[in-house]
């Protein structure tokens, strides 16, 4: 009997390859995202300690230039805040395109293994009615020998 042979067999194989490949990217950059999350907690962290400390040192009294060298740092940590946050954003949007991307990709591949499956279905069917073809015209050449007899 002929044996069963998919033509997209290399079209599904890519795509199942294509489809790991942008699952382990979609989890690079949620490790990403999740470390930049971390890092934008720090700076928050930060910022709230220098604010009470800013607010301490102000109480106790100290030089306009102490002052205003924190001021300076205030700023610049809120600057790396915004960053971060923007950083931030721009990781999530490239999760949601690769999360639409893997999905386009895994449904591409159910359909690709229903054709496969169907095909496979066609394919006994077929080897069904061959061998259900031979075993008739070994009935009739056995009817026939025997007529003979």
């Amino acid at each position: 009997m002929k044996k069963f042979n998919f033509s997209l067999e290399k079209v599904s194989n890519t795509k199942a390859i294509r489809l790991k490949n942008k699952s382990q990217e979609l989890a690079k950059l949620l490790s990403s995202l999740e470390n930049e999350e971390l890092r934008l907690k720090d700076l928050d962290a930060e910022l709230t300690s220098l604010h009470d400390e800013v607010l301490h040192r102000t109480i106790d009294g100290c030089s306009a230039k102490e002052l205003r060298d924190y001021h300076r740092y205030l700023d610049k940590l809120t600057v790396e805040m915004q960053a971060q946050k923007k950083s931030i954003d721009s990781i999530q949007e490239k999760i949601e395109e690769h999360q639409a991307s893997l999905m386009e990709l895994s449904k591409e591949k159910k359909v690709l293994e229903k054709l496969r499956e169907k095909r496979y279905l066609k394919h006994l069917q077929e080897q069904a009615r061959e061998e259900q073809k031979i075993l008739d015209e070994m009935s009739i050449v056995s009817r026939g020998i025997k007529n003979l007899l």
